[in-house]
């Protein structure tokens, strides 16, 4: 959408698979001042008179439903899209620039930087290994000595 344009986006009929009337929220709180749902009407609405060139950007908007299924257990699921508000046609929009990084960082020059002495050899130093590695990345390290779990 344009900046001053207005916007209503009809979401359809507020039930799940199994016709059954379903809570619906959505999470507006970047976009509160000019943004809105009609619950009524399960609806969004931009109010174009509110969005000012300020606001030009992308918008990640998060539709949250919530509902018991056929056994009484609630269900609860959410999901999102995405509102672009571009500047209108030859307006002096303030474009926002990418932050530029004119002095990395870099280990050779970070200040306070401590070079430890290697440890001499000990059995009694645990050694750490990776116990668990899960698909979404989260590591586990463990300590032991045999290098192996402990059941």
């Amino acid at each position: 959408m344009v900046v001053g344009d207005s916007l209503i986006y009809k979401m359809g009929k507020r039930t799940n698979m199994f016709d059954e009337e379903v809570g619906v929220e959505l999470d507006l709180r970047r976009i509160a001042r000019f943004g809105s749902y009609d619950s009524i009407g399960n609806t969004f609405v931009v109010t174009g008179r509110n969005v000012t060139l300020a606001d030009v950007g992308s918008y990640k908007v998060t539709v949250e439903v919530s509902y018991k299924d056929p056994k009484g257990r609630k269900q609860h699921f959410a999901n999102h899209f995405f509102l672009h508000i571009s500047a209108p046609p030859g307006s002096q929009a303030e474009a926002k620039p990418e932050p530029t990084v004119t002095d990395p960082i870099e280990s050779e020059k970070f200040e306070g930087m401590t070079y430890f002495k290697a440890q001499p050899p000990s059995k009694e130093r645990p050694i750490p290994y990776i116990a668990d590695y899960t698909p979404t990345g989260m590591m586990i390290i463990a300590w032991d000595r045999r290098m192996q779990p402990i059941e």
